[in-house]
């Protein structure tokens, strides 16, 4: 571990930047993405709030597992059909894929799964928003009614937006609710934005978009590129919880990865945050594309998703919304891949396309993009 430290770290390294978990010894670049990250995160935790550096999503979820339960002294976590955390021992307990967990158990106890805010395929069979929003209700209930077994829950995690699971995005009322069942309960609220997170929204967080302040955020992906770069940020009354020095990480946070961690989020946040008001911009604009061109098709059953994090679910008749069969998926993607274009199938039942380009994305080629997506969901249809 690096033993360049700036004066303010070696005075306080808590109070100075808000790392946490480090050894005394930092690097300056680290302090300073420390104090950037925390600059950058929603109102309500920006500037106040530690952060614990790690390199990818999945160990940012181990921590929040592990910080939960020192924190709060409870065992167990509320978790969300359809959420991906992580494949790690802890983070792929709380993740839901077949693919991720088969023969990997027995995961670690404590986790409770309950329905995640799927409209298009309410597990309730009701239509939003004639149902109440239901799908909070029954979190409300699930752990605020006696002799339901969720007696001891340290804190709910979900993605504000849901990518793995189907690019699904909750209805307006949904979080804001989510967060009063929490707080009746005394759990905490973790967002997971490793994926939606960065800006890929249309905002730098996607949980902005319903204007609730989270416990703690598990972000990643975005925020490094193509290097290592995660994190979990927490209140700072939070982290003030857990001992200096309790959870060392030899590379989180390096300096060579913070360097590039500061040099992406000075490029998301310049020009009063242009390119993030930019995918927001021209994700509404696609969609326009995507669901006019739908009217044409058989099979493009829900556009869905804000910013440049869009889902395409396929079926094979709108009315049913009987999920489109593998093969008839396989055969699209090879038509796309025949015109030169990569799309990454998702959703519980593999049969969402994902919109989630770079943030550089010129309108031409996403105008281009949904030309030949549509051209080759209507060759497989024909």
């Amino acid at each position: 571990m690096s033993t360049l430290i700036s004066r303010q770290a070696l005075q306080s390294p808590r109070s100075a930047a808000g790392i946490l978990g480090l050894s005394r010894f930092s690097n300056t670049r680290r302090t300073e993405l420390a104090l950037k990250v925390s600059s950058v995160m929603p109102e309500g935790l920006r500037d106040n709030c530690i952060t614990y550096f790690t390199q990818g999503g999945s160990g940012a979820v181990e921590t929040a597992i592990k910080f939960v339960r020192k924190i709060t002294g409870r065992s167990q976590i509320v978790a969300f059909h359809g959420d991906y955390h992580g494949v790690w021992c802890g983070a792929v307990s709380l993740t839901t894929g077949d693919q991720y967990r088969e023969g990997y158990g027995p995961f670690i106890p404590g986790v409770i799964h309950v329905p995640y805010p799927y409209c298009y395929r309410c597990c309730f069979g009701m239509e939003y928003p004639s149902c109440g929003v239901q799908c909070a209700k029954y979190v409300d209930y699930v752990l605020n009614t006696p002799y339901t077994a969720a007696d001891d829950v340290g804190a709910v995690i979900f993605e504000p937006q849901q990518g793995e699971g189907g690019y699904v995005i909750p209805p307006p009322e949904y979080i804001p609710m989510l967060k009063e069942a929490c707080e009746k309960h005394g759990a905490l609220l973790i967002a997971d934005e490793v994926q939606a997170g960065a800006g890929r929204s249309g905002k730098m967080w996607s949980i902005e978009y319903s204007g609730v302040v989270p416990d703690m955020i598990t972000w990643g992906k975005g925020m490094g590129s193509d290097v290592p770069m995660a994190g979990l940020t927490m209140r700072r009354d939070l982290g003030e919880k857990i001992r200096e020095s309790s959870q060392p990480n030899t590379f989180a946070a390096n300096a060579l990865s913070a360097a590039v961690c500061m040099t992406n989020i000075d490029i998301l946040t310049e020009d009063d945050n242009a390119l993030i008001r930019r995918a927001g911009e021209l994700g509404e604009h696609i969609k326009g594309l995507l669901n006019e061109g739908a009217k044409d098709t058989r099979t493009i059953g829900d556009v869905r998703g804000r910013g440049l994090f869009i889902g395409i679910e396929m079926v094979k008749d709108k009315e049913t919304k009987e999920p489109l069969d593998l093969d008839s998926i396989v055969q699209i993607i090879m038509g796309l891949l025949r015109r030169g274009m990569v799309m990454v199938p998702c959703g519980r039942f593999g049969n969402v396309f994902r919109f989630m380009p770079p943030l550089v994305l010129t309108k031409e080629h996403a105008e281009k993009a949904c030309e030949i997506l549509l051209d080759a969901v209507k060759e497989v249809e024909k």
